[in-house]
């Protein structure tokens, strides 16, 4: 089955189910309301994850990448300048070694590119991810 038509049922689907439940509680006026809402920002928004690069709250707030907006504004007023969404050129050779844990043993953990953005797609050097604090 094809990822927009999946989408395209899983959606209705949920219209369909937002409907039902506040017909049963709701007037009209706030029925049209949260509908419009529901399609707006959950589908729309939702749906905005197909983008490569691209999440809703990245294009409602700052029409850009997300990589991009991450950059300017999270990344570069920290200082954290070795800091990427993705796999930026010479970042592997300054990452933190990192072991991994399997029935044989530990071992390196392997570093590979995970994809588009947002993916948990993130790479940082020691000193760099040092400099986020939660």
């Amino acid at each position: 089955l094809d990822l927009h038509l999946s989408f395209a049922i899983a959606a209705l689907v949920s219209v369909a189910l937002a409907f039902g439940y506040l017909r049963a509680v709701a007037d009209r006026r706030l029925l049209r309301a949260a509908l419009a809402a529901q399609l707006a920002y959950q589908i729309l928004f939702s749906y905005t994850f197909f983008f490569d690069g691209f999440t809703g709250l990245a294009i409602t707030v700052a029409d850009q990448p997300l990589d991009e907006f991450a950059r300017r504004n999270i990344f570069a007023p920290l200082g954290m300048n070795d800091t990427s969404s993705g796999m930026a050129p010479g970042i592997c050779e300054r990452l933190a070694p990192a072991d991994m844990w399997t029935l044989a043993g530990d071992s390196p953990a392997p570093v590979f590119d995970l994809g588009g953005s947002p993916a948990g797609n993130i790479f940082s050097t020691t000193e760099c991810a040092a400099l986020f604090e939660c």
